[in-house]
Formats: C-alpha cells, structure tokens, sequence
C-alpha cells in the first residue's frame, strides 16, 4: 500500500494537472473539451488496489488537438501529446496525428516520448442507424532504463438514444526492449462491453467491463466520469 507521503505526492500531482486542465479548457483557448476522472480495478483480486487516473482532451480554435492526463499511461506519469485535427467537410470522421513526453519524478514512473495518433468518426444520417467509434494508437520510446511499448485501443458504439450509447471496447499493449523474464515484459489484450451514460448533456458516466489475458487478474472493470464542453 501507498504511504501517507506518497499519497500526498501522488493527489498533489494530479491537483496540478487539473488546473493545467481547467486553463487549457476555459473557452479562451478551446472550441471543444473533455475532462474526465477514471478508475480502474481487477475483479478477480479482492487484494488489488484501484488506479485512478484522469484525462483532459481539447480542440483549440487553431485546430490543434491537445490531450493532458496523468495515471494513464504508466504509474505516476504525466503525458502531455498535441498535434493538428484533421476531419472531413461534415465532421464526422476526424484524426490526429500526435508527438508527446511521458514524465514521472516517481522511480516506478515512465519517462519517455513518441508518436501517437486518435482518431473517430459517427453517422451522419439522423434517421438511420446511429453509431460512432474511437481509437488510438500509440508507441512510447524510454529515456531511462524502463521497457518502451506499443498501445492500442478501439471502440464501437450503437446509439439507440442521444442520452445512451452502447458497444464493445479493446485494449492491447506490448513492452519492447525488456527480457522475457523481466517483470516489465508483458503482452496483454483486454475486451469487453461499454455503456456511456450522458446526464444533464454535457456530464457522463462509462463503465467497461473487461476480461483480459493478462496473468495478473481475469476480469476488472474501468469506469469514469465527465464533462464535455
């Protein structure tokens, strides 16, 4: 379990990361963003302890997609990933190709950088079948002595009302430059159903439920909250 000094350390990190957040998200600099609070949690292992972890996206009016979290990538790691956002006339396929840092003051952190690319798209037709889908795609180059990795995610959602959505997700990461013995060489992929819940418009609530190959835990579940504006 964590110390009271280390959870300190950890709240004040993401104290800090929130308010990059909240000035990056004031309409000054953005035309669309998100700010989302998640944890994630093996079922399988009453002994394991929750991660928590936030994440803020953002579009500004120079079109340049902005995505600030912390917890997400690795323990006790900030990311910070920008990059232009490119959509089609009827906006309703977009991607963005990006270039970020990982950084951690923690030794069980990651500190590194490389390429990443989201990208997403809904229907257009308000009277047919209504659907939408998210991914990304990302590859994260060490600095220090930490295995480098591949991650990739997909999800595929069916909108039977504006208010609800529901579909299948997947996760997959690989580690590279490790042996195969070394606690940090792992491979896992991890499926399973999500429902993301708008209340108010502009609040959600996502839960994921996910049964994963890893050897650490079976099953566990992701579930967040938000706010997009």
């Amino acid at each position: 379990m964590l110390s009271y000094t280390q959870t300190y350390k950890n709240m004040k990190k993401i104290t800090i990361t929130l308010l990059m957040a909240i000035l990056f998200a004031s309409p000054i600099f953005s035309q669309w963003s998100d700010v989302s609070a998640w944890v994630s949690r093996p079922l399988s292992t009453p002994e394991a302890t929750a991660s928590p972890f936030i994440w803020y996206e953002a579009v500004t009016s120079e079109n340049l997609f902005i995505d600030l979290r912390y917890g997400f990538d690795w323990s006790n790691t900030m990311g910070l990933y920008v990059g232009p956002n490119l959509q089609n006339e009827s906006a309703s396929l977009w991607a963005s190709p990006q270039i970020g840092l990982l950084y951690s003051a923690d030794p069980d952190g990651f500190n590194g950088f490389g390429p990443e690319v989201e990208f997403g798209g809904e229907s257009v037709d308000s009277t047919g079948f209504q659907y939408s889908f998210y991914g990304m795609g990302q590859y994260a180059r060490t600095t220090c002595d930490e295995a480098s990795f591949f991650y990739g995610y997909l999800e595929m959602f069916w909108e039977p009302t504006d208010y609800l959505k529901i579909g299948y997700a997947g996760q997959a990461i690989s580690t590279t430059g490790t042996d195969e013995g070394s606690p940090l060489a792992y491979h896992w992929i991890e499926t399973g159903p999500v429902v993301k819940i708008t209340l108010f418009e502009k609040f959600y609530f996502k839960p994921w439920f996910v049964w994963s190959t890893s050897t650490a835990y079976d099953q566990k579940i992701v579930a967040g909250i938000g706010y997009t504006f």
